[in-house]
């Protein structure tokens, strides 16, 4: 996936993570569980796709992901820091 497409699609799911922190609490049980389980999915699709670790956009990806409680796989993680110290960020 090119960096305009991984940016548009992690804008989106950004949003997604934060309406469903803010909703999780007026919903049932199941229908948290079903979102979250879409989320995950879109996140681990997504983060598949990333072909450019260095976008700013994957590295808030996984920080929103993780505060909210999902999961990015460690491989991930791992090329997200390894781009971030190569940039001396």
């Amino acid at each position: 996936m090119d960096s305009r497409n991984f940016i548009q699609q992690a804008t989106v799911l950004i949003k997604d993570i934060k309406d469903h922190q803010v909703v999780s609490f007026t919903r049932t049980h199941e229908e948290v569980q079903r979102t979250e389980q879409q989320i995950q999915k879109r996140l681990n699709n997504l983060f598949s796709s990333l072909q450019n670790p260095t976008l700013m956009t994957a590295n808030k990806l996984a920080d929103e992901a993780l505060a909210a409680g999902f999961q990015v796989n460690q491989r991930v993680l791992d090329g997200l820091d390894q781009a971030e110290r190569c940039w001396g960020n």
